[in-house]
């Protein structure tokens, strides 16, 4: 890539990082000057270095005249939240063991940290009697003066800092309002910025004019839901903090934020002994999946045993086609029977109806990569719903991968869709059922003979 322009300008790029858009792909990469060129401060062409170098864009995509591709060069990070007011907390007490405080606001800041357990940190600083403690992930084995404390959610989604009892950690000395915290406020965001929406700097910075947002949100994440953290604490307990076992991988990866599923497996790749884990992430997350990458790699360094390498894959869901019939008891109302049949299927979308279908059969918190599914084990699902009397399964089969489900929509088979018993996948995918592909007629039971 060459730039044009004076000496000046082009000593300024030297290190500087560069976007580099062209639709919704994009590719960001490091500068290195020609010091060879010298300080000529005429305008003219100069030559950079890319590393590391373009992946997909090609020169073909540089044409002199209606570019297609636009170069940002004034990047810097920015992180979502709120600098809150320095708060005291309280008073510390040193006849108290375990003293306890919680933060004004909520929600706080945390950021994804590889060399954390679990992998994340708040950007929270606490200052006792002007003099900064240091945040642990935990008191247990700790020293008795160590000027220590642990951070705590409760169900609320409120923040609580923990000190120590003078045997794990040491004690709060006594004073008044001496406890003092700086934090940030704000999580949750990920994936590119809804329409109609702009990025907005949280304070007056001069000669700023406007922020531009060409990439996507990684990181954030709403509070780890009751199921997955049953998943993932009793294995993380059981591993002592080591790796060792697959099953220590599966139940470490699963606790990084935004990730659904993980399964680990031993492999062969490239005549190499490896252990392989496939993980799904969160539908819209997917350019997360390096962060990931980072952090399983720290921790194989770092708690491992570092004797075989580890590979991540990424996992896709695969949707499934579904006809159903069943009869309903005519003295329940339809809807309410419908909802619980969805339900207990595990259809996804369904979420705006009131309808919770994450314990159900396909719901992905239920369902292994590679599980196949049969027909008549979905006709026996409907059929053990309260209120139903009779079901059968009309068609049955897979669309494929989409990371929108709508748009297979237009994949769907003609009338009458065809019917197979079994419905396999690969060992990466996972099966899964949405809303906008699921068909459920409600008939009359078909009578006996006598």
């Amino acid at each position: 890539m060459f730039f044009y322009g004076e000496a000046v300008s082009y000593q300024y790029l030297q290190g500087r990082s560069l976007q580099l858009v062209r639709a919704d792909h994009i590719e960001q990469t490091l500068v290195t000057i020609d010091s060879s060129l010298g300080l000529n401060s005429a305008a003219t062409l100069r030559r950079l270095t890319l590393n590391p170098p373009l992946q997909t864009l090609t020169l073909a995509e540089f044409p002199l005249e209606n570019p297609v591709v636009s170069v940002y060069g004034n990047l810097v990070d920015a992180t979502q939240g709120k600098t809150e007011r320095e708060a005291a907390l309280g008073n510390g007490d040193s006849r108290q063991i375990f003293q306890t405080f919680k933060l004004p606001k909520a929600p706080v800041t945390y950021h994804n940290a590889a060399g954390e357990t679990p992998p994340e940190v708040p950007e929270l600083l606490v200052y006792v009697n002007n003099r900064l403690w240091q945040r642990v992930p935990s008191l247990f084995n700790r020293g008795a003066q160590e000027e220590i404390y642990i951070v705590r959610e409760d169900a609320n989604g409120d923040s609580w800092t923990q000190f120590g009892d003078g045997k794990t950690g040491g004690r709060l000395p006594s004073g008044i309002k001496n406890i003092v915290a700086r934090y940030r406020t704000g999580n949750g965001a990920y994936g590119p910025l809804q329409e109609g929406t702009n990025a907005q700097a949280g304070g007056r910075l001069d000669r700023l004019q406007k922020i531009r947002l060409p990439g996507v949100i990684s990181g954030g994440a709403q509070p780890e839901p009751g199921d997955k953290a049953r998943t993932a604490a009793p294995g993380k307990v059981q591993s002592l903090d080591r790796l060792v076992s697959l099953r220590d991988f599966e139940t470490e990866t699963l606790a990084i934020p935004g990730v659904v599923r993980a399964s680990a497996a031993w492999d062969l790749v490239d005549n190499v002994p490896a252990v392989v884990i496939t993980l799904l992430i969160e539908t819209g997350r997917e350019a997360e999946i390096t962060p990931v990458r980072q952090i399983l790699a720290v921790y194989n360094r770092c708690r491992g045993p570092q004797r075989f390498p580890i590979l991540v894959r990424e996992g896709r869901l695969q949707y499934l086609y579904l006809d159903a019939s069943l009869a309903i008891d005519p003295a329940l109302r339809e809807e309410l029977v419908m909802t619980a049949v969805k339900q207990a299927l595990g259809v996804s979308g369904e979420t705006g109806n009131e309808t919770d279908g994450a314990g159900g059969l396909l719901a992905v918190g239920q369902r292994q990569f590679g599980e196949k599914e049969y027909a008549s084990r979905i006709a026996g699902t409907i059929q053990n719903v309260a209120g139903v009397l009779w079901a059968r399964v009309n068609g049955l089969g897979t669309l494929g991968t989409a990371t929108d489900p709508l748009t297979l929509v237009s994949s769907l088979p003609a009338a009458p869709w065809p019917l197979t018993s079994v419905v396999g996948c690969d060992a990466n995918k996972i099966l899964s059922l949405h809303t906008a592909h699921l068909q459920l007629s409600a008939v009359k039971a078909p009578g006996g003979s006598c």
